[in-house]
C-alpha cells in the first residue's frame, strides 16, 4: 500500500543522500510502484479536435512535446490527396510546407525545446528528403529545410539533448531483388548538411529507426539473417534483437527515459499484441478482446498509448498503465460519446495524448486528450548541474496564483491537501520553494543543489492549490 500524507517543507540541499539508478528493469518498475494518472470511473480526459488545414477534411496527429506542442499532417487537395504537415497548440496551426518542387509533407517528431520538428518530404509519392523544420515560439513562424547529406530518407523522432539527435532511416543506395535497401541511422541537428551514423543490421538487408531517448538509445525494426523483421535497440555502439512473443515479427516504437521499450509482436497464436520490454524480456500487454493491439507511444510515468481491436473488431485507441498493468479503452475515459478514438500514437510527461479518430461529423481528425486536473508543464533542471543554482520553470498556472514545486527519490502517491482526491506521484514529497505565476502563468524557481547530488535520480512535481492542478513527474539526474 502506498504511503499518503500532507506536504513537508525542507530544504534542497539536504534531500540528497543516496544515489538512485536512472535505469530499472521492467521488473524492479513495477515492484517499486510507478504509478500513472489514477483513473476514476468518471470521464478523466477531455477531447479536442486539432482541426485541418486549408482545403482538407482530414488530419492525422502524431506527436506531443512537454509544452504542449503537436504535430501531425492534414489534407490539404482532397482531389489530389496532398497533405501538408502542421503546428498545434492551443487552437492555433501552424502549416508546414514541403521543400521546393516536393508535393507532400509530415510532421512526425518534436523536441521539447519548441525549436525542431523532423519529418519527411514527397513527391508524388516517392521516397522523399528527411527535412528538419525550425519552430519559431515568437511567431509560430516554421522555416523548412533538409538537414541530411543523403538524397532518399524519413526522419521519424528525434531527442532533448543539448544537441540533439534525429533517428529514421535512409536508402543506402542498394538494391536487392528490386527493393530498396532501408539502413536505420541517427544524426545530429545542427542546421547543417550532416552522414548519418548507419546503425547497421540484426544481420538482414534493411533496418528501420522509430525512436530515440536522451542517452541516445534507439529502437526500431530490423530484418534478420533468416528474414523477419525484429525489434531491436541500438546502445550506441550495437543493436540487440529484442525477440518477439513467440511468433516470427515484432518491431520496437518508442522507448522512454528509463529504457522501457514499446511496440507490437505476433505471437505463437499468429496473433499481434502490444508489448513492453525492459531490453531483457518481453512482455505481452494484451488487447481490448481481440486479437490485435500496437504500442506506439510511452512516458517516463509508465503509461502506454496505442491501438487495439475490441472484441466486435473495431479499432480503438488504448491507454495502459504499468502501475496496474490494466489497459483501458480511451473512449471510456473521454466524455465525448460522438467520437471513435482510432489511434493513440504519443503520451507526454503532463499525460496528454494524441492520435487520432473520427469525430461526430464523420470526419477523420487528429486530437489531443487533456488529462483532467492535469494542467501544469513543468521543465527540467536547467542547468541541471549539482553544486549550482538550478532554474525550475512551471507554465500553465493561474496569473497571480500559488505554485508549491515538490521533490522526492522514490515514486508513490501522495494526496494534495484540500483538493479531494487529486495526489502527486511522488512518496513522501518535500517542498522545493513557493512561488506567485506571473501575468502569462508562469512560476519560476531557482534553487542551489548540493554537489552531493551528483549522478542522483530525483522527482519533480508541480501543484497549484488554487486550481488543484499538478504538472507532469520530472525525473531528472543532476551532472
Amino acid at each position: 500500500m502506498n504511503e499518503r500524507n500532507e506536504f513537508e517543507y525542507m530544504e534542497i540541499n539536504v534531500m540528497l543522500s543516496r544515489k538512485n539508478k536512472l535505469r530499472q528493469g521492467l521488473g524492479m518498475v513495477l515492484a517499486f510502484g510507478v504509478t500513472g494518472w489514477v483513473l476514476g470511473d468518471g470521464p478523466n480526459y477531455t477531447v479536442t479536435d486539432l482541426g485541418v488545414l486549408d482545403g482538407g477534411t482530414k488530419s492525422w496527429a502524431y506527436d506531443i512535446n512537454e509544452t504542449g506542442l503537436v504535430t501531425g499532417c492534414s489534407e490539404v487537395d482532397f482531389a489530389r490527396g496532398e497533405k501538408f504537415g502542421f503546428l498545434w497548440r492551443d487552437g492555433v496551426r501552424s502549416e508546414l510546407q514541403p521543400l521546393d518542387g516536393q508535393s507532400h509533407s509530415w510532421g512526425l517528431g518534436l523536441n521539447d525545446a519548441d525549436q525542431w520538428v523532423v519529418g519527411q518530404t514527397i513527391l508524388n509519392g516517392n521516397i522523399g528528403i528527411t527535412t528538419s523544420v525550425f519552430v519559431s515560439t515568437e511567431d509560430f513562424a516554421p522555416e523548412i529545410f533538409d538537414f541530411l547529406a543523403v538524397p532518399k530518407a524519413l526522419s521519424s523522432d528525434l531527442n532533448d539533448n543539448t544537441d540533439p539527435q534525429a533517428v529514421g532511416w535512409f536508402h543506402t543506395g542498394d538494391l536487392v531483388a528490386s527493393h530498396a535497401v532501408l539502413h536505420a541511422f541517427q544524426v545530429k541537428i545542427d542546421g547543417l548538411l550532416n552522414d548519418p551514423v548507419d546503425l547497421g543490421t540484426l544481420g538482414g538487408i534493411s533496418s528501420w529507426a522509430y525512436a530515440n531517448n536522451d542517452r541516445n538509445e534507439v529502437v526500431g525494426g530490423s530484418n534478420v539473417e533468416a528474414g523477419p523483421m525484429h525489434a531491436f535497440l541500438w546502445d550506441g555502439s550495437a543493436m540487440q534483437n529484442l525477440g518477439t512473443l513467440g511468433g516470427s515479427l515484432s518491431e520496437a516504437t518508442d522507448i522512454n527515459e528509463e529504457g522501457l521499450i514499446v511496440g507490437w509482436s505476433r505471437t505463437k497464436t499468429g496473433a499481434t499484441h502490444a508489448f513492453i520490454s525492459n531490453g531483457a524480456q518481453m512482455y505481452d500487454i494484451g488487447t481490448l478482446g481481440s486479437d490485435y493491439s500496437m504500442a506506439y507511444g510511452i512516458n517516463d510515468a509508465g503509461q502506454v498509448v496505442g491501438v487495439s481491436k475490441t472484441a466486435e473488431g473495431v479499432l480503438h485507441a488504448f491507454l495502459y498503465e504499468i502501475a496496474t498493468q490494466t489497459m483501458y479503452d480511451l473512449n471510456d475515459l473521454v466524455g465525448a460519446a460522438d467520437w471513435n478514438l482510432q489511434n493513440a500514437q504519443a503520451i507526454n510527461e503532463r499525460g496528454q495524448i494524441v492520435g487520432w479518430g473520427v469525430n461526430g461529423d464523420g470526419d477523420t481528425r487528429g486530437f489531443v486528450l487533456n488529462a483532467k486536473g492535469v494542467g501544469l508543464a513543468l521543465t527540467e533542471p536547467t542547468p541541471g548541474i549539482a553544486g549550482a543554482s538550478n532554474r525550475f520553470e512551471i507554465r500553465g498556472a493561474e496569473a497571480g496564483t500559488s505554485v508549491i514545486l515538490a521533490y522526492g527519490l522514490r515514486q508513490g502517491q501522495t494526496a494534495v491537501p484540500g483538493c479531494g482526491g487529486l495526489e502527486v506521484r511522488i512518496r513522501n514529497p518535500k517542498i522545493v520553494g513557493q512561488v506567485k505565476a506571473d501575468g502569462a502563468g508562469l512560476a519560476v524557481i531557482n534553487r542551489v543543489v548540493q554537489s552531493g547530488a551528483e549522478g542522483v535520480s530525483v522527482l519533480f512535481q508541480a501543484v497549484s492549490l488554487a486550481s488543484c492542478d499538478v504538472s507532469n513527474l520530472v525525473n531528472f539526474t543532476f551532472k
